[in-house]
């Protein structure tokens, strides 16, 4: 079946048909690609002083030690690039939170920022509680993507 469109009702069809991205032929709906979103620029992220925004990550599973650790967690200061790194037995928020209080805030002072990766202990309501008991905001990686977190993959 062939739609039959009058001579000065033409041009106004193809218009509406082809230009109007909501309706049209088939055929150019299938050809023509969805209007893509545009993604937000990156970033680089820095810090004016000591201890004013630290990377964490948590490199395992490792073979187990004496200790009975198979895990280590990396803690970066983004002004210094000052890194240590300390033994975990395990990857449980409980874990990471107590050995960041005692071993690094308790020894070099809070940060304002806590960046990681998008893991469950960082994620967690203990560690969320933790950062708002000590003031910290926290700021992610995207999924996948280990480079949004370079200060602390390259040491690793």
């Amino acid at each position: 079946m062939q739609a039959i469109i009058p001579l000065s009702e033409r041009k106004k069809v193809l218009q509406f048909s082809h230009d109007d991205k909501r309706s049209g032929c088939d055929k150019c709906a299938k050809r023509k690609s969805p209007q893509k979103s545009k993604r937000a620029t990156m970033a680089l992220v820095g810090a004016n002083g000591p201890m004013e925004r630290i990377a964490t990550d948590i490199l395992g599973e490792l073979p187990e030690t004496e200790s009975s650790n198979k895990h280590i967690l990396v803690v970066s200061d983004y002004y210094t690039k000052w890194t240590e790194s300390f033994a975990m037995p395990n990857m449980e928020a409980k874990t990471v939170a107590k050995i960041i209080v005692a071993e690094v805030i308790v020894r070099i002072g809070v940060p304002h920022w806590i960046h990681s990766d998008q893991g469950r202990q960082f994620e967690s309501l203990l560690f969320q509680e933790m950062c708002c008991i000590l003031n910290i905001k926290k700021a992610r990686t995207t999924p996948y993507h280990p480079k949004s977190d370079d200060m602390v993959e390259r040491f690793n």
